[in-house]
């Protein structure tokens, strides 16, 4: 189970910068960080009737699969209650609201029937997973058999022209950004995070090892971001272990 130090990445951290979390993703992707969302969303199936949205933060996924699918329905889970409180308002449409269920938990522990959604999203919060292969085991768990897995996730480029960059603004600019705004403790946590995050070939073969069979691989803004496609496969795979 993570730790509630309010600096690595736990429930505790996100309810300390709920309220300028959307200022300063905003401000920190330089605006990408949405467009970045909505491809992911645009993964999802109009068959998808029940979505996960994991590590759901302030809500901007789960409303754009409201938004951009009328039959599907959204369980939000994030370990932060204050950043979900914070996104309620964004519920705009009265029609839909009961078409979320928002709840408190964490990835290594679903508070989910096995086999009782039709595809996950995860957007930004697989780093701050405490254990990626018991939360893996756990997404697998909750899919139904070919169910659908989503995951946008932010990764520091290894190498390239525009790495040095990004390397300098993750890791200086970032945080001096958000400590102007918010805690500077947490936005320094981001680099930190990405840094011990796997390069893309290695997540891909965490994902294969606990059973999803990865369909495409999509790098935004010179590897700063990846999203990932996948689908639960229908064999049996052994337990990760921790």
């Amino acid at each position: 189970m993570p730790s509630m130090h309010a600096d690595n990445g736990s429930g505790a951290m996100f309810d300390a910068i709920a309220k300028r979390y959307d200022l300063l993703n905003a401000i920190t992707s330089m605006g990408q960080d949405r467009r970045w969302r909505r491809q992911a969303v645009r993964q999802l199936r109009p068959s998808d009737r029940i979505v996960l949205d994991l590590a759901a933060g302030t809500l901007d996924v789960s409303v754009d699969i409201l938004r951009r699918f009328s039959r599907s329905s959204v369980v939000a889970v994030d370990p932060s209650r204050r950043m979900l409180l914070a996104g309620r308002h964004k519920l705009t449409d009265p029609a839909r609201r009961g078409d979320i269920a928002v709840l408190t938990g964490t990835a290594e522990c679903l508070p989910l029937a096995d086999s009782s959604v039709d595809a996950a999203i995860i957007a930004f919060g697989v780093r701050n997973f405490s254990n990626r292969a018991f939360a893996l085991a756990e997404l697998r768990r909750v899919l139904r058999p070919s169910g659908r897995l989503v995951i946008l996730e932010l990764t520091l480029p290894r190498d390239g022209f525009l790495a040095t960059s990004a390397r300098l603004y993750v890791h200086r600019v970032v945080p001096f950004i958000g400590g102007l705004i918010s805690r500077r403790g947490a936005y320094a946590y981001l680099p930190r995070s990405m840094a011990t995050f796997p390069c893309a070939s290695a997540f891909v073969a965490e994902l294969t090892s606990a059973g999803f069979a990865v369909e495409r691989v999509t790098r935004f803004m010179a590897g700063v971001c990846h999203l990932f496609v996948c689908r639960r496969d229908k064999e049996e795979v052994c337990c990760g272990s921790a």
